[in-house]
């Protein structure tokens, strides 16, 4: 089984922040359809961009709970280097800074289009609003 990545960046809040989508794909006698991509989303690094996050986090929920399984795999958010992971882990507040998803799709459009619309980056929650 081969792989091979192409890595996508979408302008963001700072250049060295960007929103990377990279897309794997599967070459072999099993290779699906649909392609994984992963995508690095950092949020914006403002003051109030943790707020924003909060803000709409029940409804960014929500929708990626729909999706699971149709479009996203896998995810979750990236927590600051100095985060207290003991705090966390027993249910402590997290200062979470970004995501990583794991998702399929047909194609890179495809992928950016659901992205654009996911409310953390209509809000500016994400880099590459």
């Amino acid at each position: 089984m081969t792989w091979i990545t192409t890595i996508t960046r979408l302008g963001g809040c700072r250049p060295s922040r960007n929103l990377l989508i990279s897309k794997g794909y599967r070459i072999g006698p099993n290779a699906r359809a649909s392609h994984t991509f992963v995508l690095y989303a950092p949020d914006c690094n403002d003051p109030d961009a943790l707020s924003r996050r909060l803000s709409v986090r029940g409804s960014h929920m929500a929708k990626a709970k729909e999706d699971v399984g149709r479009f996203v795999i896998r995810g979750g958010a990236m927590l600051a280097p100095d985060s207290d992971l003991d705090a966390v882990a027993a249910g402590g507040p997290k200062k979470m800074i970004g995501s990583v998803i794991f998702v399929r799709g047909n194609s890179l459009e495809e992928v950016t289009k659901r992205v654009k619309e996911d409310i953390y980056y209509t809000s500016g929650v994400k880099n590459g609003h």
